[in-house]
């Protein structure tokens, strides 16, 4: 009934494993666990390999990173059951009816359930940039959801149907950071698949900190205008460039490409304060997009 599928980079899923395997037996479905490791440190491939031990987990180790997209189109094949249910590695499952809220909806072409942060702030300053944006653009409610139901989509913890993956699979082109899953939900939307949302988040633990954070963001930002240049998404479909493109047809963007080495340090400093303001990360993306569309 359903294949459960976890790629797995750099953290410890013990847990988390153990969970779901409690909550699938409460619910008494046929299921299976599948667990690919995307060559991580050897120390977290030690810790995790004992998973193996739990029942109807299969537990698999690459040989060298394959990245995020190519990981979980790997679990296609690997997949017994026809509904896959992916979840991030670095997530935990608040309630005790994660996978039957699930199962309710198996019938669903691509179901997503939702991402929350811990409401209380971290008691580590380095980590707290990636909280706060958590808190403030990724925890949206199903209401909110509801309003933009395609670019409101994670990869983090939805269930989708094999066949729906044989037409709009994950983009192996794609192997850097960033808007792999904003490609994916609206290639969904033109195939004509509707996103089905329910409330049944997880909570994301796997913080980055700061400077890692802002350096991913950069990434992200990269990918973002490469995939805009191949015509794989169009400039209206992103928020960020399509305030790229209001700035540019004005003018300001050369303007503004003279001071972007100024307005990044400053922005880098902002985001390094004990609570810094998502804001300063805004203008951040957008100044590191000029740059990397200007060549400065």
């Amino acid at each position: 009934m359903l294949s459960i599928c976890i790629p797995i980079y750099q953290h410890e899923v013990y847990n988390l494993i153990k969970e779901l395997n409690k909550q699938c037996g409460l619910a008494s479905i046929p299921y299976e666990i599948i667990c690919i490791d995307d060559n991580s440190d050897h120390l977290f491939k030690k810790k995790n390999s004992k998973i193996e031990e739990l029942e109807k987990v299969s537990y698999i180790e690459l040989q060298q990173n394959i990245g995020r997209s190519k990981i979980r189109n790997l679990f296609i094949e690997k997949a017994t059951f026809n509904s896959l249910l992916f979840l991030d590695c670095d997530c935990s499952i608040p309630g005790k009816d994660f996978i039957k809220r699930y199962c309710k909806n198996i019938d669903n072409n691509i179901t997503y359930g939702g991402r929350k942060h811990f409401k209380n702030k971290p008691s580590d300053n380095a980590i707290i940039l990636r909280w706060k944006y958590g808190r403030e653009r990724e925890d949206l409610s199903y209401n909110e959801r509801l309003k933009s139901p395609f670019l409101s989509f994670r990869s983090n913890n939805f269930m989708v149907k094999k066949e729906v993956l044989s037409i709009v699979a994950f983009d192996e082109s794609i192997t850097k950071y960033g808007h792999e899953d904003t490609l994916f939900a609206l290639q969904l939307k033109k195939e004509n698949f509707n996103i089905t949302h329910i409330e049944n988040c997880v909570i994301h633990e796997g913080l980055e900190n700061n400077v890692e954070f802002i350096n991913k963001t950069k990434v992200a930002v990269e990918n973002l205008n490469e995939l805009i240049k191949i015509k794989k998404l169009k400039p209206n479909e992103v928020k960020l460039f399509k305030t790229y493109q209001v700035l540019e047809k004005t003018k300001l963007t050369f303007i503004m490409s003279m001071f972007t080495s100024f307005f990044l340090r400053v922005c880098f400093k902002k985001l390094q304060l004990k609570n810094p303001k998502i804001f300063w990360l805004d203008v951040f993306k957008l100044f590191y997009l000029i740059k990397v569309r200007e060549n400065v």
